[in-house]
């Protein structure tokens, strides 16, 4: 059996996942099919890196990952530890693997001889993934290049004396909002003291004053939001990031303002001590 993955921002109203689907099984021997999502926000690159990332990594070697978003750039083959990930190489592999060793293989030479690429998952990617899964190697489908020629990263929060100041990396579905911070530049940061979240530095929402205890990975609740919408709660995900959660209500709520930045823009401030009344 084959494990084929899909992230794509189709949708799923439309009869473009059906008809990839149906090529696919076609195409390809023994096909199985893993929608990871096609709820991708439109052209939004770093929501389909940081999607693809947390879920697709923990497959098993052999894996074939399709990823469709923004498909107007170059296109590559990425091997990361005996996985192949298809996609365009418009930002979405170099946030995805940085940090990581992979090779990279260039496919633009078939590219360049199909007619249309307006569906290029359909009219190129599962032709690749069919040359992948019949076993053949990345090197002898495409070129190999030395680096992703399209490149923006995952940011760190801009550490100061005494705040740190982050923005909403991704929003889920339950709207709670996943900074882009990590939980060891949390950790580094905070270490046992007291600290208080501004959630939008434009309103001066605050949101708790907590302490926290690193070896019991826990929070202790000092003080309740002002605006009275919600009790906040910041945790660690599953992603490893960390993740403002508010009880009953969301993050849009508090700040209403854009929850997937299409920049690094800085909206939220993890403040030391207590807030300021």
């Amino acid at each position: 059996m084959q494990l084929l993955t899909l992230t794509t921002d189709w949708g799923l109203k439309d009869f473009y996942l059906g008809k990839f689907k149906g090529k696919c099984h076609k195409e390809i021997a023994d096909v199985c099919i893993v929608d990871i999502t096609h709820e991708i926000p439109k052209y939004k690159t770093r929501n389909a890196a940081f999607v693809a990332m947390n879920a697709c990594f923990d497959f098993p070697s052999r894996t074939i990952h399709i990823i469709d978003v923004a498909a107007d750039a170059k296109h590559v083959i990425v091997e990361w530890k005996e996985q192949y990930f298809i996609c365009p190489d418009n930002k979405i592999p170099a946030m995805m693997f940085h940090h990581k060793t992979v090779k990279i293989y260039s496919i633009d030479k078939y590219a360049a001889d199909l007619s249309s690429l307006t569906f290029v998952a359909m009219d190129l990617y599962i032709d690749i993934a069919k040359k992948l899964g019949s076993g053949m190697k990345p090197e002898e489908i495409g070129e190999p290049i030395p680096d992703f020629r399209e490149k923006e990263y995952i940011t760190s929060p801009v550490k100061y004396a005494d705040y740190m100041e982050c923005f909403v990396l991704y929003t889920d579905d339950y709207s709670n909002a996943i900074l882009n911070v990590t939980e060891q530049e949390f950790n580094e940061f905070v270490q046992d003291k007291k600290f208080y979240i501004q959630i939008d530095i434009t309103t001066n929402v605050i949101a708790a004053s907590r302490s926290y205890n690193p070896q019991k990975n826990s929070f202790t609740t000092k003080t309740i939001i002002d605006s009275n919408e919600a009790m906040p709660a910041l945790s660690v995900s599953s992603s490893g990031y960390m993740e403002l959660a508010l009880f009953k209500s969301n993050y849009a709520k508090l700040t209403a303002r854009s929850l997937i930045p299409d920049s690094n823009e800085k909206q939220i401030r993890i403040w030391l001590g207590e807030p300021k009344r």
